[in-house]
């Protein structure tokens, strides 16, 4: 068994026969076909690049067997088709990744998939079989066999185990605030979030402690949609996000990296470079306070969670969550001990029992309760 990758071993068996794909004439043995994601996306006529952190070069389209046009599109990270058949001494160091004019090798790659984040990654999956509103504005992740081929090296790979995720349309809010040039196009983009899909990421991201959520993370498309993406790094980790006041990519944004702090000593960064500036300032549209009452958009019910955007008319969310969190959290109450918890979502027992205080937290005492905990306490 793979000391990291574990299910995810390639199969030594032999592919079988050929089958027809979509987009492919041909492709033997194969039950999806990868295809190009462009860096490249239009955005409400204009062409804006979607930056290289979040979105890799790496990533494909990926279209399985028997795969319709109406159904949603998804993705996946080339770290998912890692060639793990003959891994190097230091696992936990290196990757098979391409290299540029050759074929595929291992070369050190710091952004490796550990085990950790397989784990983060099945106790994602769980979460959406228990909680299916977080669907709205998640990239949700599904564990899948992947028998295709690599375009570049027409490699084949055989992956038992390998995660894809549901395709998140639109482009990062960290292209519109800070590569759209028009001061006005992108005001307006950024006043058009919708404060009901907003909220709910934020309970998402407070719930699951997601210690990662940057603008290059949080996917904006032309009606105002939210999508999130790289949902299993770091996640049930420390809240760290742009939706949540006073974490360090929130403060990050206010000071645009000129007094940036480290956020467990209060020491200066060294890449701070000393100067607060008001470029970034537009990042702070996404703070959750910003849409408890819909400011950004007339009262109406929101269709899918039952929020009613514009009509709290309050300063705190408190215990006035949206109608499918609210039974996500009665479900997620049902666990009878933090043991159990962990054991069913497949989390070491310090990240289940923070998990279990923040499910209580946020049932009983509310969200505004279970964020000073969170900041309080500078952990889980």
């Amino acid at each position: 068994v793979h000391p990291v990758f574990g299910k995810l071993n390639p199969r030594l068996e032999p592919l079988p026969d050929s089958m027809t794909m979509p987009h492919c004439l041909i492709c033997k043995g194969c039950n999806s076909v990868l295809t190009e994601f462009r860096l490249t996306q239009t955005w409400k006529g204009r062409e804006l690049h979607r930056p290289r952190g979040a979105t890799k070069p790496n990533v494909y389209f990926i279209t399985f067997a028997n795969q319709t046009d109406d159904e949603p599109k998804q993705v996946i990270k080339m770290e998912w088709l890692a060639d793990i058949h003959k891994p190097p001494k230091t696992v936990e160091e290196w990757l098979w990744v391409p290299k540029t004019g050759d074929r595929p090798g291992y070369v050190k790659n710091p952004t490796l998939i550990n085990e950790a984040e397989i784990n983060n990654a099945r106790a994602l999956e769980q979460l959406f079989r228990d909680c299916p509103v977080f669907d709205e504005v998640v990239s949700k992740p599904t564990f899948r066999t992947v028998r295709t081929v690599i375009p570049e090296w027409k490699w084949k790979v055989d992956i038992t185990g390998a995660v894809v995720n549901s395709y998140a349309p639109g482009i990062s809010s960290d292209s519109i605030a800070f590569r759209m040039g028009n001061e006005t196009e992108k005001q307006l983009a950024l006043e058009s979030l919708d404060s009901g899909q907003l909220l709910l990421a934020a309970i998402f991201d407070l719930l699951v402690a997601q210690g990662d959520r940057h603008g290059e993370n949080v996917h904006l498309a032309e009606d105002g949609g939210i999508k999130l993406i790289d949902n299993f790094d770091k996640t049930f980790f420390s809240p760290n996000s742009l939706f949540i006041p006073r974490t360090h990519i929130s403060e990050r944004y206010y000071v645009s990296n000129g007094g940036v702090r480290n956020p467990h000593t209060g020491e200066l960064l060294r890449s701070s470079n000393g100067m607060i500036r008001r470029d970034s300032w537009p990042m702070l549209t996404f703070d959750y306070r910003c849409h408890i009452n819909g400011s950004s958009k007339p009262k109406s019910k929101h269709p899918h969670t039952g929020f009613e955007s514009g009509g709290l008319n309050a300063t705190q969310v408190g215990l006035n969550y949206p109608r499918g969190v609210k039974q996500c959290l009665q479900k997620l109450s049902k666990y009878k001990s933090p043991q159990i918890l962990s054991h069913t979502y497949n989390l070491p027992p310090h990240a289940g029992r923070a998990f279990y205080r923040r499910i209580h937290m946020m049932a009983r005492r509310g969200f505004e309760a279970t964020l000073k905990m969170v900041l309080r306490t500078k952990t889980q």
